[in-house]
């Protein structure tokens, strides 16, 4: 009988080995399929869309600082909120910067002066609602003189997811899948990684690392954004510039060269151009320096030159500086 009962469980033994290991099996396989999907799934958001090295391509996770235009409209596509986040990855810092929506403005273009919540809306009368971002996007840096690097412009359910995978703490809104459900609430110019990007650098920061800003309320702007820019790697290159008004247009160098003070560029020079330009050109030996990309990100039309081509342009200071911006008629039309 004892012989009996310890065969028995010798087999019962063996029997549950093997039962585990199949049950092992099962489990493993089913955690390489989803360890595999979520690869998939967080590779497809963390590969820049575009790999070309030019003003359109350039990803803001390789910037220190960047800026997002938040909009939340109505149903009659009338802007109800508006605010820019200005990530300061170097300090740490989320700013989040409140427009008025009813503040009049002397509109770019043909509008004249309209209130800022109007912008899509007139865009979209006259029949260009394809360029109402571009719109807003350039009034939105005429109000701060300061670059607007991407927009997001939500409905109040798309707003609401927005602010809430931003600021909020629950882990489910960082997920790969969470974030590209949020872009779909959306219009923008933002890449799936860039988002992912913006989220994960919020999420990483506490309290005290956050700062709202009512622009109205803001006694001195220029002395604002300057400190928030202070330690941006524009400020810590230090290169000199040179701005030299190809238009004709009284004091337009100095407004040029208070926006690039603005984000912490050291201004050499400020003068009028030997000659008249259609085109504007950035004339540098380092165009891959931040500072020329700031001024690329601000004037997406400028045309890039070395000091050495520029030589036929017969500008008597361009060696002034390490950099210098040539304004032409064709950003002229952007300021007006």
């Amino acid at each position: 009988m004892r012989k009996g009962t310890a065969l028995q469980r010798k087999k019962r033994a063996i029997y549950a080995k093997r039962r585990n290991k199949k049950v092992k099996a099962v489990v493993l396989t089913g955690l390489a399929g989803i360890l595999l999907a979520l690869f998939f799934a967080i590779k497809s958001v963390l590969i820049p869309a575009v790999f070309a090295f030019s003003d359109k391509s350039s990803n803001l996770k390789s910037k220190d600082i960047y800026s997002i235009l938040l909009v939340q409209t109505d149903q009659e596509n009338l802007i109800k909120l508006a605010k820019v986040l200005i990530a300061q990855k170097k300090d740490k810092k989320l700013y989040s910067v409140e427009l008025d929506p009813e503040k009049k403005l002397d509109l770019p273009g043909r509008f004249g002066e309209e209130s800022y919540k109007t912008i899509l809306k007139l865009a979209e009368s006259v029949g260009d609602g394809a360029s109402g971002p571009k719109l807003l996007v350039e009034t939105t840096k005429d109000i701060l003189q300061f670059a607007v690097d991407r927009y997001l412009i939500l409905d109040s359910s798309g707003f609401e997811s927005v602010e809430s995978s931003l600021y909020g703490r629950d882990l489910g809104a960082i997920l790969p899948w969470k974030v590209n459900k949020v872009l779909t609430l959306v219009k923008t110019d933002m890449t799936k990684s860039e988002a992912l990007d913006l989220v994960l650098f919020a999420r990483s920061l506490e309290n005290k690392d956050f700062e709202n800003i009512e622009l109205g309320q803001v006694p001195d702007w220029s002395l604002k954004i300057r400190d928030i820019t202070l330690n941006a790697q524009v400020a810590r290159e230090s290169k000199s510039i040179v701005i030299l008004n190809g238009t004709g247009k009284p004091n337009l160098a100095r407004q040029f060269a208070q926006v690039l003070q603005n984000v912490g560029a050291r201004i050499s020079l400020t003068a009028n151009a030997e000659n008249d330009y259609e085109k504007s050109y950035l004339v540098t030996d380092d165009p891959t320096s931040a500072t020329v990309g700031y001024i690329k990100s601000y004037y997406p039309g400028v045309t890039v030159v070395s000091k050495t081509k520029a030589l036929s342009l017969g500008e008597l200071l361009l060696d002034r500086g390490d950099i210098c911006l040539i304004v032409g008629f064709d950003i002229l039309a952007f300021t007006e």
